[in-house]
């Protein structure tokens, strides 16, 4: 297991307890406002879990080409959740927890192209929100 994970990241340590799930990449750049990323791969999606000045942050991704933030996907998966519940910096506890639960749909969703294409018109439109919130309506 990762220490880096276990560090930035001990709300998904869970994941590395799967058969097939390792950590691929990782890094930590303490001159750059310690910066530090890791990269959990299972061998249908792939995690990237980073901190940005001390904020934590989850991308996810089917193919390793395409990250999407995943409160987007887990939302998508479980609307109940919305952004506003993840919060902002989203908190890992919840992203977790919600993963944990959803974790298959999740996995079909990044690999099922008519699912992955209804997920890209609502990861737009929540792009567009989120653009609107803070510089609101352009004049």
């Amino acid at each position: 297991m990762s220490k880096l994970l276990e560090l930035i990241a001990p709300e998904f340590v869970w994941l590395v307890a799967g058969d097939g799930v390792r950590v691929t990449e990782s890094f930590e750049k303490s001159e750059v406002f310690g910066n530090s990323a890791v990269v959990v791969e299972t061998t249908e999606l792939k995690l990237r879990i980073y901190t940005d000045r001390a904020q934590r942050f989850v991308d996810v991704s089917g193919n390793g080409r395409d990250w999407h933030k995943l409160e987007y996907v887990l939302e998508f998966a479980e609307p109940a959740c919305s952004q506003d519940w993840f919060g902002e910096p989203p908190d890992l506890g919840k992203l977790s927890a919600v993963l944990k639960r959803n974790i298959k749909t999740v996995s079909c969703l990044l690999a099922d192209e008519v699912a992955a294409s209804a997920f890209a018109k609502f990861e737009k439109q929540k792009s567009m929100e989120l653009i609107l919130r803070i510089f609101g309506k352009p004049t």
